[in-house]
């Protein structure tokens, strides 16, 4: 029998995510009792409580339906990293999902155009309103050409502007550090055969294989298609997936080979120049297994992931 901590950043027990409107709570329930019917055990572990060589000093255990306390120390023999505001340490001595090696890869917007130069979309770190004129006469953009800005370690949406470069200001951010300046991709070409119109596509994939996608679209009048940011989410087969993007998704699986096992997702645009990576997640959310038998698939695969690393 070996032990599992899954990792959140919210230090209190039923802090985020289970105290979600969306039921995180009986999702992760699931997907415990799954893998605890293997032999193992798992601790939900949280906030600062990394003590170093895959000892925590605290956590929970999920028993009946509610958060039972463990006081002691934890040894743990595989961490899932479910991160959700960069509190987690850079963990080398135990083994981790994902490393931190990748993580870091997928937080990074700037490291991952760096990495990905020929799939990418221009793009340059800036610190400053100054920096970003900079950027913006290197490139050679007219004041009618859309540019996107975005905070560089934030997530769900925050912090991104489209916006035509005329009506960019220095006020419109208080703080211009550890911003992104970035090529905008008109997307609006949709993707045959899926979906019309403004959109983005993400492929979670799981050592390599794909195991789960959807499409999500904007609402009426913006370019953001994240939910949070009031953007649909429409399920998808994984048999629709346009053979060129498969293409594109095994490219990025490729060159990241090395650090499984891994599980993250590939954030993708289609324009008339074909699709566009805009970014990789390395904590792609779990969805409700019930809804289809692809959501079913994914949290199958996931649960496997994780017993296949504690066997």
């Amino acid at each position: 029998m070996k032990k599992l901590a899954i990792y959140f950043s919210d230090p209190e027990p039923m802090g985020y995510p289970f105290n979600s409107k969306y039921p995180y709570w009986e999702i992760y329930q699931g997907i415990i009792k799954d893998i605890e019917a293997q032999g193992h055990s798992v601790y939900v572990v949280r906030g600062n409580s990394y003590l170093g060589k895959g000892v925590f000093s605290h956590g929970w255990r999920v028993i009946d339906d509610r958060m039972a306390p463990v006081a002691e120390p934890i040894t743990v023999d595989l961490i899932f990293n479910r991160d959700d505001k960069n509190t987690i340490p850079a963990i080398y001595d135990c083994p981790i999902i994902n490393h931190p090696d990748l993580d870091r890869l997928c937080v990074d917007k700037v490291e991952t155009a760096k990495f990905f130069p020929e799939l990418s979309p221009k793009t340059k770190a800036i610190n400053s309103y100054q920096e970003y004129l900079g950027a913006i006469k290197e490139w050679g953009f007219g004041p009618e050409e859309k540019i996107v800005l975005k905070k560089n370690f934030l997530s769900g949406g925050r912090g991104i502007y489209i916006r035509p470069i005329k009506e960019i200001a220095e006020s419109l951010y208080d703080d211009w550090k550890d911003i992104l300046v970035q090529e905008f991709v008109d997307n609006s070409i949709g993707i045959p055969e899926i979906i019309e119109g403004l959109h983005d596509i993400r492929v979670v994939t799981i050592n390599g294989e794909p195991v789960y996608t959807f499409v999500r679209v904007p609402p009426a009048g913006s370019f953001l298609a994240n939910v949070s940011q009031g953007g649909t989410e429409i399920p998808l087969s994984l048999s629709k997936l346009p053979n060129n993007l498969l293409k594109l998704v095994e490219e990025v699986n490729k060159k990241l080979s090395h650090y499984r096992p891994s599980m993250f997702a590939s954030d993708f645009v289609n324009s008339k120049n074909g699709f566009k990576l805009v970014e990789l997640n390395s904590r792609p959310a779990v969805c409700i297994p019930s809804l289809s038998s692809e959501t079913k698939n994914y949290i199958d695969k996931i649960v496997q992931l994780l017993v296949k690393e504690l066997s």
